[in-house]
């Protein structure tokens, strides 16, 4: 959450991951809620997959598993997550959730 910008067009918005929620609290982060949506990418469904992943990442990295860092590989949450848990994790912020549901609604 580092590269917010400060401001955003009309267009723009801010997506937050559930493993980010925590930083909302701050109050630079406060004043920007009305631009946040849901970000959950998946990438893939199984463990093995992820496994997967990371070996071809090290094979693209010409490196060794262990050498890899945490920017050369996803996030081991990129799975899929059913509605309910994702509703569980943004229950403290249901604008973000219904904005989701808004953006959703227009595609």
């Amino acid at each position: 959450m580092s590269n917010i910008p400060t401001e955003l067009k009309e267009n723009e918005f801010i997506g937050i991951r559930i493993e980010e929620l925590n930083f909302l609290i701050r109050p630079e982060y406060q004043k920007l809620l009305s631009k946040m949506l849901v970000l959950h990418p998946v990438t893939f469904s199984t463990d093995e997959e992820y496994e997967l992943h990371k070996i071809l990442r090290a094979i693209d990295n010409n490196t060794l598993l262990s050498k890899l860092t945490k920017r050369e590989v996803c996030r081991k949450s990129e799975y899929f997550v059913n509605e309910q848990a994702i509703a569980k994790a943004f229950e403290r912020y249901p604008e973000i959730i219904q904005r989701t549901k808004d953006i959703l609604a227009q595609c």
